[in-house]
């Protein structure tokens, strides 16, 4: 469980930026963008609560959130979200980028194999399949159900 803390922590960080996107998004996909943000930030702070009491329950100490920093290099490990107006492709940039460090996370942690299963899945989905469909440009759209 030696990595288990490390996860711990990105998925702070990750529930960290979401609140942040949360806070500062603007433009026509306003609500679109808080409720994908808020939905992955719910699930994340499951993750976190879930995490934690497999450390507790092993005997490993769990740090205070509020000790993020002194845990991760938040200028390499996870540079932090601070655009303060985040419109649609700038969350779908940063879901992209911490979503696929998060993932990358979370298949090495030394997590139970039904819970990292779970995890991974669903972050898979939300980041991978997601991100690529939310990239396409809008004016794909505006031809959809046209007959060619």
């Amino acid at each position: 469980m030696d990595n288990l803390n490390k996860i711990v922590y990105y998925a702070q960080a990750f529930a960290n930026d979401l609140k942040y996107i949360y806070l500062h998004c603007m433009g026509k996909d306003f609500d679109t963008i808080r409720t994908l943000s808020n939905e992955l930030w719910i699930e994340l702070n499951a993750e976190i609560d879930e995490m934690s009491e497999i450390l507790i329950l092993n005997g490993i100490e769990v740090d205070n959130p509020s000790e993020i920093k002194s845990q991760l290099d938040f200028d390499t490990e996870w540079p932090a979200t601070n655009n303060q107006i985040i419109q649609f492709q700038d969350f779908v940039q940063e879901l992209k980028i911490k979503g696929s460090k998060y993932l990358l996370e979370l298949e090495n942690a030394a997590l139970p194999k039904d819970i990292k299963y779970l995890y991974i899945n669903f972050w898979r989905n939300k980041v991978l399949f997601r991100s690529q469909r939310y990239a396409v440009p809008e004016n794909n759209f505006d031809r959809l159900g046209e007959d060619d």
